[in-house]
This record gives structure tokens, sequence and C-alpha cells, in this order.
């Protein structure tokens, strides 16, 4: 895609890099609702983000993912907590009134790099949550 001389899709220095990185490593892309964690293993989760406004995207399939799936989340990861289970979550700001009423959760806010935007003036770093138990 793009119009690249030499684009760079394949360095192979950070491919290995990340290879090395992941061995004994078990990647999974499920429903959340499905997750299978013990003790000692880590969870990421990256939701369809609490909407900023009408025009926010809230679903990667046909479903949308509404205010009962963000409790459920929050839910489950308490629930991971008490498993003895790390997790990170990520979300936009405006979800913090799901984790800040719980010592269980650790809510970061970081600047997050938005270069996709249909309005080029609203591209650029916003605030998104980093939620974690450790």
């Amino acid at each position: 895609m793009g119009s690249y001389a030499n684009p760079a899709i394949c360095q192979e220095d950070v491919l290995r890099a990340c290879h090395r990185a992941l061995q004994g490593v078990d990647i999974r892309m499920r429903d959340f609702r499905k997750l299978e964690a013990g003790p000692g293993d880590f969870v990421y989760f990256d939701p369809p983000y609490r909407p900023l406004d009408s025009t926010s995207f809230t679903r990667y399939t046909k479903a949308d993912f509404g205010m009962a799936d963000q409790v459920a989340l929050r839910d489950l990861c308490l629930s991971l907590h008490e498993r003895g289970v790390k997790f990170m979550l990520s979300n936009s700001d405006t979800s913090s009134t799901l984790y800040d009423d719980n010592p269980v959760f650790k809510v970061d806010i970081v600047q997050a790099p938005r270069f996709v935007n249909s309005r080029s003036d609203q591209r650029g770093a916003v605030d998104e949550l980093l939620v974690t138990n450790f």
C-alpha cells in the first residue's frame, strides 16, 4: 500500500528479536468470556474502546461492544486478579469511572498516537488508559 520506494515491511533484526522474546509464549485471540487463565499467566485486553463521541469506533464484528460488555470485562479482570493472573487493559480515557473505585486497578493515562482519522486535523496523540493489577 502507498508509494514507498523502500518499505520497511520486513525488518529482520526486529522480527528475530520478537521471535526470541516470544519463545514459550502462548498467544490466543478469543472472546474474553471464554478466557482460560491461571496463576502466573498474563493477559492483555484491547477491547473496542468506550466511545469518545457518537462517531467513535465500538465494534470489531457485527455486534456492538457496549457498556454491558465493558462492565463484564471489568468484572472478569477482578476475577482474574483473585486467581493470581496479571492483566493489562487499554481503553479510552472515558473508561476511568469503571476502574477508579477499586484498589485492584492501577490506572495510568498515556499518550497514544492516532494516525488514522477521516479529519487530518484530528490526528495525533490522545489520552488512553492503561489498567493493570500489578
